[in-house]
């Protein structure tokens, strides 16, 4: 049987892909997600080459964030280019799951696609799907008519790309294949994938758990603002922490009295000078 050849990809050398969902997440619906995205994983490689070229191990796992990566190790030659082309189909996958458009794979692989959509129960919110240099979010179930029709996409243009800043809290660092962390937000606390480019390991080791602003390419939601993944990282700075009811230490440093009178005095005879 001739293997179906999935769409190629100029940079072969990615070799980790990230699944994350959002919003309060269930231990049996993470659960649910990991699995099928395995199974989709291992159908892809199948359906490409061959499952014996390509091991997929977990990377990162991280409940807090409920992020999973994994991470494709070649077990022979043509393995790493295999790799490169699961990682494009995977992509592909995704892309269709967004837009709602019929997934162009054997069953094997539609099937826990489209059940990694369908744990969307109100509680998981939405699902993203992630590459170094690629994002989709999925956030309804997607499911296949009778007649091969996919309703449950996302409207057109629902997401867009810029340049700008994010500040939040940095976690869950993940340095192999690619250098990914997450930020979670500080206005609601939301987790945003955030990539550098090698060799920033350092850096990014002495910013763990502190609060940062990165700047870079930003994809946003347009219809409520929110970002979900930022790219190109052209600066990362941390920033001092205000500690909760600080300003209680400034207390008592004024002098009680200005020009022989008492605070309250001075604040009235100013209030009615005006």
């Amino acid at each position: 049987m001739k293997k179906r050849q999935a769409p190629t990809t100029e940079r072969l050398t990615k070799d980790t892909l990230t699944l994350a969902l959002e919003g309060e997440i269930p231990l049996q619906a993470f659960s649910e997600a990991v699995r099928n995205l395995s199974l989709m994983i291992e159908s892809l490689t199948q359906e490409i080459s061959s499952p014996d070229s390509v091991d997929w191990i977990i990377q990162d796992l991280s409940a807090g964030s409920a992020t999973a990566t994994i991470r494709g190790l070649p077990r022979t030659k043509a393995g790493k280019r295999t790799i490169g082309k699961v990682i494009a189909g995977y992509e592909e996958v995704a892309t269709c799951l967004q837009e709602g458009r019929k997934i162009p794979f054997s069953e094997s692989v539609s099937a826990p696609a489209l059940a990694i959509s369908g744990i969307l129960n109100g509680k998981v919110k939405s699902v993203r799907f992630e590459t170094s240099d690629f994002d989709a979010q999925v956030e309804k179930p997607v499911a296949t008519t009778p007649s091969g029709l996919v309703e449950g996409g996302l409207p057109p243009k629902s997401f867009v790309k810029v340049h700008g800043a994010i500040r939040g809290r940095i976690q869950s660092i993940s340095n192999r294949g690619s250098l990914r962390f997450t930020l979670y937000d500080m206005n609601d606390d939301h987790a945003i994938g955030c990539y550098l480019k090698p060799g920033s390991e350092d850096l990014l080791r002495a910013s763990w758990g502190k609060v940062a602003v990165v700047h870079g390419v930003i994809r946003r939601d347009t219809r409520t603002g929110k970002a979900f993944s930022v790219r190109e990282i052209t600066s990362l700075k941390t920033q001092r922490e205000r500690t909760p009811g600080a300003w209680r230490g400034i207390v008592g440093i004024a002098p009680a009295k200005i020009s022989g009178a008492s605070s309250e005095t001075a604040v009235r005879i100013g209030r009615d000078a005006g």
